[in-house]
């Protein structure tokens, strides 16, 4: 009798677990499909140009192999670029509370002369001081009115840079303070996968 309530138990937990796992999905109706949508990973490490070439047409650089990794896999992309421009200009991430580096500016100018010396500056369309600034542990969220101009007055120095658009990719539905500074805006609810595009739904 006890091994029966255990496995009917065990069958509940995992139907349940399913349930879940599918709760955010919705139904996407069969549409045209575009060709004017940007479709890329948020990131780079590794082999991942090379594993994803032909799959996407945005680059995702957050310079976590450093700037010549960087360099070189925005060379090899070749494509539609987004800098997280953290590193050079707020205090490590996990150490809170961060603040904006002394050094931030004079940091972020010589992040574009390299990227301009080496010839991958034009690629740069977005410009994001932070991912998921609003996430408690990133604690960034109160800097973004202090970053945001810092950002401004360096990327208008740069022909390169003419046009660049500025983002933001918040966490959740936390507040998304100071939204207003930016230009593209974004979110992550992984929970809700494609039910983010429900009706009503947060986006």
């Amino acid at each position: 009798m006890n091994i029966l309530i255990l496995i009917a138990i065990a069958v509940i937990i995992a139907v349940l677990v399913m349930s879940k796992a599918k709760a955010g999905d919705i139904a996407i109706p069969e549409a045209p499909q575009r060709s004017d949508l940007l479709f890329g990973y948020y990131g780079c490490t590794g082999d991942q140009v090379a594993e994803t070439q032909g799959h996407v047409n945005l680059h995702w650089e957050c310079f976590w192999g450093g700037v010549d990794k960087a360099i070189a896999d925005m060379r090899a992309a070749n494509m539609t670029t987004v800098l997280d421009l953290g590193g050079p200009t707020l205090s490590d991430y996990g150490t809170l509370p961060r603040t904006v580096r002394p050094d931030a500016e004079a940091q972020l100018r010589a992040l574009f002369d390299r990227l301009h010396s080496e010839g991958v500056l034009h690629l740069v369309k977005y410009l994001l001081p932070s991912d998921e600034p609003n996430l408690p542990e990133n604690g960034s969220v109160h800097l973004l009115p202090e970053i945001m101009p810092l950002i401004h007055r360096v990327a208008v120095s740069y022909p390169a840079l003419v046009g660049v658009q500025y983002g933001c990719v918040y966490y959740s539905d936390l507040p998304m303070d100071h939204i207003e500074l930016f230009d593209v805006v974004g979110f992550d609810q992984y929970e809700e996968k494609s039910g983010i595009f429900a009706p009503g739904a947060l986006y």
